[in-house]
């Protein structure tokens, strides 16, 4: 190195010098892992706690209806699930835990989205061919305008 402190030709700058980029401390990587590994953690307790509220506030909503229709319930004890009970209100059918029904009345989409809401439903979501099977066997000749 020269006096005034620069380098002459052949001789390697400091690492400062040079532009290049110091490996981070033990220190440094030991608590971004600890940071990311508390993130990750927090993250898995939130998830948890909200499928846990959603599922609580289900259930509550399935006692609430017992209560409210405590004689208007018919209910089945599902083979193979110990003492599992699905409750429909009457005129309603029971299929595969799910409870349907059926309304002879023409209504149009709208009056009949109306009408489910009303009873506290929905309408039908058909989500598996057996679903498909049942409401096709249950519906087959009722159905005006399905005729070819």
């Amino acid at each position: 190195m020269s006096p005034a402190g620069e380098t002459s030709p052949g001789t390697a700058a400091p690492a400062e010098k040079r532009g290049g980029c110091p490996c981070p401390s033990p220190w440094v990587i030991a608590v971004i892992s600890i940071l990311v590994l508390s993130a990750c953690f927090i993250s898995s307790i939130l998830v948890t706690w909200r499928w846990d509220t959603r599922t609580r506030h289900e259930e509550q909503d399935k006692l609430s209806w017992l209560r409210r229709y405590p004689k208007e319930k018919t209910c089945v004890s599902e083979a193979g699930k110990g003492q599992v009970w699905t409750c429909c209100p009457r005129g309603w059918e029971l299929f595969q835990a799910s409870c349907y029904y059926f309304s002879n009345d023409i209504m149009t989409w709208d009056d009949s989205e109306r009408n489910c809401t009303g009873m506290d439903s929905h309408l039908v979501v058909i989500n598996t061919g057996a679903e498909q099977d049942f409401i096709f066997t249950r519906v087959n000749g009722t159905v005006t305008g399905s005729e070819g």
